[in-house]
């Protein structure tokens, strides 16, 4: 078991204290560890325990902000199969309930709270060019293990299958260059992450999505763990008595890190200990 430092703890007990807290985390690399195989993930269960007995508390919120498409998402989200096993193969049995929780999809552009936004036709026209064009790079080199992920709102070139980084890297900048031509002067942008480049037909990130959350739910402290070059962006817009922490060991703007997927999911646990004995002792549960 992870021991959280005092630091970590301090954190965590502000936030837990504030009137009204959301915890809204990353999914791939902190709730789950990464595989090749993208739907082969299943998310520590203490760290989901934690957050859907945050999202049933009064006055406290649980989120999971994510690159992949919503509804990925909550089939990975609801998932209890064996880690590493691709959903495809699981049983009837292995879902749980995830009511209460608010999944944001996409960067935040996909929302299950009605915060997310609508496309209109020139954007959709932009979307099944960046796909062609997606499509056509990881194409210009057959058995790499490059592959693409078609979103609603936007494409990924992923690399996590292949063995080359150079090659990698390569096929990246070939569709970087594609993307610069093609997004002038559109609304689109595209991102790298960990082993993807994503395009997306809109300019949303995970810190934008935390901002307007920030004001719809009128959240006090908002707790946010993430381990990706994407999670940089929600970890900017956090200030006062917001919690950031970094999973991993990589270079980051978060105050606060931790090893793991594992250690991350104590901290989970921790913060809803917490959360329900300041609830308790201020009459609230």
């Amino acid at each position: 078991m992870f021991t959280p430092s005092d630091d970590i703890n301090r954190a965590l007990r502000t936030a837990a204290h504030s009137p009204t807290l959301m915890l809204a985390s990353d999914f791939d690399g902190c709730l789950a560890p990464l595989n090749k195989d993208a739907m082969a993930v299943t998310a520590n269960p203490t760290a989901m325990n934690a957050i859907i007995d945050l999202a049933h508390m009064p006055h406290t919120f649980g989120a999971l902000v994510s690159g992949r498409d919503i509804s990925k998402l909550e089939r990975l989200a609801r998932r209890t199969g064996p880690q590493g096993q691709n959903i495809a193969d699981d049983g009837p049995d292995d879902v749980r309930d995830i009511s209460g929780i608010i999944l944001a999809g996409s960067h935040g552009a996909e929302a299950n709270d009605g915060s997310g936004v609508e496309p209109n036709e020139e954007q959709k026209k932009l979307l099944e060019r960046m796909i062609r064009e997606a499509h056509a790079v990881a194409d210009s080199a057959p058995h790499s293990g490059m592959f693409v992920e078609e979103k609603p709102l936007g494409v990924g070139l992923h690399g996590v299958a292949m063995n080359n980084d150079e090659l990698e890297r390569q096929l990246q900048q070939k569709f970087a260059d594609i993307l610069d031509s093609l997004l002038d002067g559109t609304t689109g942008s595209y991102m790298y992450g960990k082993h993807i480049l994503e395009a997306q037909i809109m300019k949303v990130d995970k810190g934008k999505w935390l901002e307007s959350a920030r004001d719809r739910y009128n959240v006090d402290a908002i707790v946010y763990a993430g381990d990706d070059t994407t999670d940089e962006n929600a970890f900017r817009v956090l200030h006062g008595n917001d919690v950031s922490i970094k999973v991993g060991d990589s270079h980051t703007a978060a105050a606060l890190r931790v090893p793991d997927t594992d250690a991350i999911a104590d901290v989970y646990q921790r913060l809803a200990t917490m959360r329900r004995e300041y609830l308790t002792e201020n009459g609230v549960l």
